[in-house]
């Protein structure tokens, strides 16, 4: 380049590429407005990709705004990204000037666009484009958009545009209200129970959003949850009310508690962060989720909940928790006596020695005991630890290390400490237990003098026989707990090291990983200064096993300690073996502020050290002014590359910003190696692909190629001519192979190339490749014409459709398209005529879920659904019955259909879905009028029947059965009004019918779910119905049982009245259900209240029934 380039490029060529940037930078703002720029620009623009980069760089920096637009044309997409970004900068830009760039603009040019006006937050050039946007290139890209345009703008769009959101979550964090907005206007049109709506599909789309919009306006999102949230269980991972919880802990707390939710509550995993918010009421606030949590499995649930309490607080909760419960009896899990104060919890375990099902159970005995005070539980302890059953010692040493932690005196742990001195010649599981159960003592509680007992604990376990690696890591988790907390403690620090040198030498470390997350800050140097020692030790042994474990764990604490990192320099020497420098090196550059200056250093000690990943990547973008040392005629040579071996590179991804001459030096060293014929293949392909990386000559060593007859380097340069600088010039030659044995490559390949042209490009490119396309070319590329929005698409699309002999699968992959772009007139042609086509046609139409098709157009798909529902192919008509329920509005067009096909016995292929999609439709409201029809049908069919069908078993009633299942056994939630009655009038239906009562009883006590004001009406109906009828009484038991144990079904005080009326009645019926609801009793210990009605079922003038109440055990535990 003459002129001032040429002055300037001489100027630059020793500096590294930062140092480069900022010596330009420094001369374009000198030189910005003068004549000297433009004629500097115009040497610079008409230079290879390395200058025009300089003149994009320099018109950016001196605000030459012509120069910047004109680089938007540039044919390099990495220049034009650049340009775009300064062309944004550089002044106002106005939604017509951003669409003049964009309206036939390749994709991969919008998305960079779409990018820099996000981060610009350029919301009103946005919002004026979003509309031509969608109307050009489809709602997928325009929803894309929409988190960047104005609140008015996203209130418009979004209800058009919820099918096509890519990222709620983001939407909804820029636009939290207008996002909650549109899950109320969901929620508020669907149909109660609104279970469904918090389900997939939404569950992980718009539900994601509504959890990131909670966490910015979480009263909003509380109202919505008390409206609408599911009454069996609250919605989404728990993690979520965390936000929630901060903002308004008691509306959680109502939300969790609510009847309904109960059973769920009880046993859910919250997060601790939710359990401290919570645990911040008070104890008559938390009393209600106390009871929940305890009445739930054995108890256990409750321990969440009193550990986020302040220790003076738990004993007053704990009381509530139990409040109600025959206290006397209760038997308190280990997880929740744990957590209680001292004094409580020797009461309580005192208390439970007492009950009779703790004296007959040995074991029972002594885990209490170790609940209670040293001095008054040692005794028992020791008696046991003298045991001849090594399984009797190890339960004792576990229970005994315990008892001495929960003391949390040290002087009681050393006391401990000292007893274990038995267990040198015990037998390894008795070991294990103890050394398990001393891992988990905090090391706050070792006094420095304990150090000697540890030492003789540790030798003991070293030199015994049968030691094994569970053993070595209880030791090795308690001298790493050691080091991280009393690391200040020379008697301590200095047992943990030596415990580790013992247990692993110098070579076979415990892991450090997260040390340095643990550390208090400043506390790494307390830590390195207790372990210095050690680690020098080991160094001057040439073990550097120690130094890399304490570097690698502190992470970034370590690049602050001067002496550490002298000691990792100092294991970068000759005298080691690779893998020793291989991992030095890897931790000495660790620090990017001194990355660039040590790896220098590193570069000349040994130059082959380039050929590791640290070095090479620091050198390929930070370094730049060393890549000459490493790129001469002579390989680099040493430990780590030999000499005579031919040297490749590692990939340069920052190769585009290296001088010129060190690019053709980098070349030259991958053209070598890629025609080295007696090389890898493999070594040769990934030469190959690097070659891509480098501009302009790159691209025609990955040419040279294309024609290679080894199909691995062919297929590499396939694959590889899309990753130069001109991608968008591959399309032809990929789409050229489509035909070819290169098509698997080739084709996909096609993506990226397609990605980088204009779509009036675009499409005559893919028109001409169709012809003569392999099937599996001829879907990719529709489907590339597709997602690129090439003009005129649809008719595309559908001149492939209408043409004869086309193969099934790719008449599949053109209805899959068509149903993702439902605006193009041509779609809805090739999806009526996918109805009436083959089965794959059909099947492909069918795929298409509600969430993925616009609001405005899923009444005209849904008539689509429903015209597959009478198929004659029972695979579609199968698979349409099953989508149908989630299609609004198709419903209404198969009523006489359904009666159809579940009325015809002899179709035996498809009734089931059409039974499945009745039962959903008519428990939302819809449909019931035909339910009935249907049922009547039915049980005409069956009284009909003769029983003399070979092959079916009158499968009307099997029918009828299948149906009331559906209402029944698949639903332990309460239902909604609408469910109920609709339950209890089949019900009562069928219970007319003799040969129909057990379908009509299980109907009828399901209308009961939920409702403790028609718990006892319908069971009395019930065993009246049933007075004569004992086996359907005895059949619907089971059912009884279901509901009962869940709890959630109906609350103790309607359960015990319920009972406590049926118990009075003389129908053996009533008794049954009475000892079914007793049992409910059982979770709180038998209350005094329980325990009679149990007592008076006992006298019942029924025998079964008495018999059946004996079989409740009202004994404690």
């Amino acid at each position: 380049m003459p002129g001032l380039s040429t002055a300037l490029l001489h100027e630059i060529d020793p500096l590294a590429r930062p140092e480069r940037l900022r010596l330009l930078a420094r001369r374009a703002r000198e030189l910005a407005g003068t004549p000297a720029l433009d004629a500097l620009l115009a040497e610079l623009r008409t230079g290879d990709t390395f200058h025009r980069e300089m003149w994009l760089f320099f018109a950016t920096v001196a605000g030459h705004r012509d120069a910047v637009v004109a680089a938007l044309a540039d044919p390099d997409p990495e220049l034009q990204s650049i340009a775009l970004g300064g062309w944004l900068r550089s002044h106002p830009v106005t939604a017509d000037e951003l669409w003049g760039l964009l309206a036939d603009a390749p994709a991969r040019l919008r998305r960079t666009a779409y990018r820099a006006v996000r981060k610009a937050r350029l919301s009103g050039p946005v919002s004026g484009i979003i509309d031509r946007v969608r109307e050009r290139y489809g709602d997928a890209e325009a929803a894309g958009l929409l988190g960047d345009c104005d609140a008015e703008t996203v209130a418009r769009l979004l209800p058009e545009l919820t099918h096509a959101i890519g990222s709620w979550a983001v939407l909804a964090k820029r636009h939290p209200g207008v996002v909650l907005d549109e899950v109320e206007r969901q929620l508020a049109r669907t149909l109660p129970p609104h279970e469904q709506w918090w389900l997939p599909p939404n569950h992980g789309r718009i539900c994601t959003g509504f959890w990131a919009a909670a966490a910015e306006l979480p009263a909003r999102a509380l109202d919505l949850l008390e409206a609408y949230a599911p009454v069996s269980g609250l919605p989404g991972p728990y993690r979520h009310y965390h936000a929630l919880a901060a903002a308004d802990p008691r509306r959680v707390l109502r939300l969790l508690t609510a009847p309904g939710r109960a059973e769920r509550t009880g046993g859910a995993v919250l997060p601790s962060g939710l359990w401290r918010r919570l645990a911040a009421l008070g104890t008559a606030e938390l009393a209600g989720l106390a009871r929940i949590r305890r009445g739930h499995g054995d108890g256990a649930g409750l321990a969440p909940l009193l550990a986020a309490r302040a220790p003076r607080d738990r004993e007053a909760l704990f009381d509530a928790a139990y409040e109600g419960t025959s206290r006397e009896f209760v038997i308190v899990p280990d997880e929740v006596l744990e957590l209680l104060p001292h004094a409580r919890r020797a009461a309580e375990a005192r208390r439970m020695l007492g009950l009779a099902t703790v004296r007959t159970d040995e074991h029972l005995i002594l885990g209490y005991h170790a609940f209670l005070p040293w001095a008054e539980a040692k005794a028992e302890l020791l008696t046991w630890v003298r045991r001849p059953s090594a399984a009797d010692r190890g339960y004792a040493y576990r229970r005994l290390v315990a008892c001495a932690a929960r003391s949390r005196d040290a002087a009681v742990v050393t006391e401990a400490l000292t007893l274990l001195g038995r267990l040198r010649n015990d037998q390894l599981p008795v070991r294990h237990e103890a050394l398990d159960q001393l891992a988990q003592v905090n090391p706050r509680l070792l006094e420095p003098g304990t150090a000697e007992l540890l030492d003789q604990l540790v030798r003991d376990e070293t030199h015994a026989r049968d030691s094994t690696a569970g053993t070595r890591d209880a030791l090795k988790r308690l001298a790493v707990r050691v080091l991280q907390q009393r690391s200040a403690t020379p008697e301590l620090a200095g047992w943990a090291l030596r415990t580790l040198s013992h247990l692993f030498g110098d070579d076979r470390l415990p892991s450090l990983y997260g040390l340095g997350r643990q550390l208090r800050r400043g506390q790494e140097k307390d830590f390195f200064a207790a372990v210095r020692d050690w680690v020098t030790a080991a160094v001057t042994r040439g073990r550097y096993g120690p130094l890399f474990a304490v570097a690698d764990g502190l992470d970034e604490r370590a690049w602050r300690l001067p002496e550490l990192q002298e000691m990792l320099q100092c294991a970068i020497n000759r005298g080691n073996v690779g893998s020793v420098v291989r991992q030095a090196v890897q931790l000495w550059l660790a620090d990017p502020a001194t990355r660039g200056e040590r790896v220098a250093e590193v570069l000349a000690w040994d130059p082959s050290t380039v050929d590791l990943p640290q070095v090479w990547d620091c050198l390929a973008g930070q370094r730049t002014d060393l890549l000459d040392t490493v790129l001469g005629e002579t390989a680099p040579t040493g430990m780590f590359l030999s000499a005579g071996t031919r040297w490749l590179p590692r990939h340069a991804h920052g190769a585009r910003r290296w001088l010129p001459r060190q690019q053709r030096r980098y070349l030259d060293l991958l053209a070598g190696v890629a025609a080295d014929t007696g090389a890898n293949e493999h070594r040769r392909a990934a030469a190959i692909r690097a070659a891509a990386d480098v501009p302009g000559a790159g691209r025609d060593l990955v040419a040279a190629y294309l024609g290679a007859p080894e199909v691995v380097l062919a297929e590499a340069a396939l694959h590889a001519l899309v990753w130069t600088d001109r991608p968008g010039d591959a399309l032809p030659t990929l789409l050229a192979h489509a035909a070819g044995d290169r098509a698997r490559v080739a084709v996909y390949a096609a993506t990226r190339a397609a990605a980088h042209l204009r779509p009036s490009e675009l499409r005559p490119v893919l028109a001409a490749a169709l012809d003569g396309a392999k099937v599996t070319s001829q879907k990719e590329i529709l489907r590339l014409a597709a997602r690129f929005a090439v003009p005129d698409a649809g008719g595309l699309l559908l001149a492939q459709w209408q043409r004869d002999g086309l193969h099934r699968d790719v008449r599949t992959a053109i209805v899959s398209a068509a149903r993702q772009h439902p605006e193009w007139p041509q779609s809805w042609e090739i999806l009526a005529g996918a109805v009436h086509g083959t089965r794959e046609d059909a099947l492909a139409l069918l795929a298409a879920a509600p969430e993925t098709v616009a609001t405005a157009d899923r009444d005209r798909y849904g008539a689509l659904v429903a015209a597959c529902c009478d198929s004659t192919d029972p695979v579609i008509a199968d698979a349409a019955w099953r989508a149908l329920p989630d299609w609004d509005g198709a419903a209404a067009l198969t009523g006489d259909a359904a009666y159809t096909r579940l009325t015809d016995l002899a179709d035996r292929q498809v009734w089931r879905s059409v039974a499945a999609a009745l039962a959903t439709l008519t428990l939302r409201g819809e449909h019931q009028d035909l339910l009935h029809r249907v049922l009547s049908r039915l049980i005409e069919l069956d009284l009909a029947d003769d029983d003399r069908d070979p092959e079916a078993d009158r499968p009307a009633r099997r029918r009828l059965e299948h149906l009331v299942g559906a209402y029944t056994v698949s639903r332990l939630n309460p239902p909604e009004p609408t469910e109920t009655a609709l339950q209890a009038e089949l019900g009562a239906v069928l219970l007319r019918h003799e040969d129909h009562v057990d379908s009509g009883a299980h109907l009828s006590l399901q209308s009961a779910v939920g409702s403790d004001d028609r718990l006892r009406p319908v069971l009395t109906e019930l065993a009246v119905h049933l007075a004569h009828r004992p086996g359907a009484a005895a059949r619907l038991l089971p059912r009884l049982k279901v509901l009962v144990k869940r709890r959630a079904a109906w609350s103790p005080e309607a359960t015990l009245a319920a009972a406590t009326a049926l118990a009075a009645r003389p129908e053996p019926a009533a008794g049954q259900f009475a000892v079914v609801l007793a049992a409910r009793g059982a979770s709180d210990q038998w209350p005094q209240p329980w325990r009679e009605l149990v007592r008076q079922l006992r006298r019942h003038a029924d025998p079964d029934v008495r018999e059946a109440a004996y079989a409740l055990v009202l004994a404690a535990g």
